[in-house]
């Protein structure tokens, strides 16, 4: 009797588990992890478009939906418990859309064009006014080069004088304008004692070029 009954009871024992794990199964299957709403978001997260309502395959597990795009139409299955794209597969392809899109390439293309030809006319016209500018200076250059001759210095012989005589003060023995390689200058010769200097001054800075000073011995 009790050896009855204990075989009946492991049996009832069996056939509970064997009843929750159906149940498990079942539940399994008629509640997926993802809900249609949670499918439809991981869709427009990866492929934006228009998306039709998901549909739930019960048996093989996972949703499918189609997402229209730019013409497109595809085909998408996303596992309904991981979230995960197991099935991607383009149904219709658009003909509009893409005759649109070559449109836009073209356009698009054309107006590269045009700007690349624009910047090749404003790099032209910029290196003309810059040819033009070095020109200019070029001339205006020349043209100093040519005032800068004896008759037409901008430091005067008198001016020259008092600069050479604040350097070294004396007495002017000698003083002229002299030229030294397309350099013009004044030579100026003060005496002081027994001192004597020759300083040369620019004739056109007023800056002292140079300057020597000799003392005179008395024996």
């Amino acid at each position: 009797m009790r050896k009855k009954t204990i075989m009946i009871t492991g049996g009832l024992v069996i056939l509970a588990l064997a009843g929750f794990g159906v149940f498990q199964a079942f539940a399994s299957s008629a509640s997926p992890d993802y809900s249609k709403a949670d499918v439809k978001e991981v869709i427009n997260a990866q492929y934006p478009g228009e998306v039709s309502e998901p549909q739930l395959n019960e048996k093989e597990g996972y949703y499918e939906a189609f997402v229209e795009r730019d013409g497109n139409k595809y085909n998408v299955k996303i596992d309904a418990n991981t979230g995960d794209v197991v099935g991607l597969e383009m149904t219709e392809k658009g003909t509009v859309n893409n005759a649109e899109t070559e449109k836009k390439t073209d356009t698009n293309n054309k107006s590269a064009t045009e700007e690349k030809e624009a910047n090749i006319e404003e790099k032209k016209v910029q290196e003309e006014e810059q040819k033009n500018e070095n020109e200019k200076n070029q001339a205006t250059n020349s043209a100093g080069e040519q005032k800068k001759s004896e008759g037409n210095v901008t430091v005067s012989l008198e001016k020259a004088k008092e600069i050479a005589l604040a350097r070294f003060p004396g007495k002017v023995d000698e003083a002229e304008l002299d030229e030294d390689d397309g350099r013009y200058l004044y030579e100026i010769k003060i005496i002081n004692g027994n001192e004597e200097a020759e300083l040369d001054v620019d004739a056109f800075t007023g800056e002292i070029l140079y300057q020597n000073i000799e003392v005179e011995d008395d024996d």
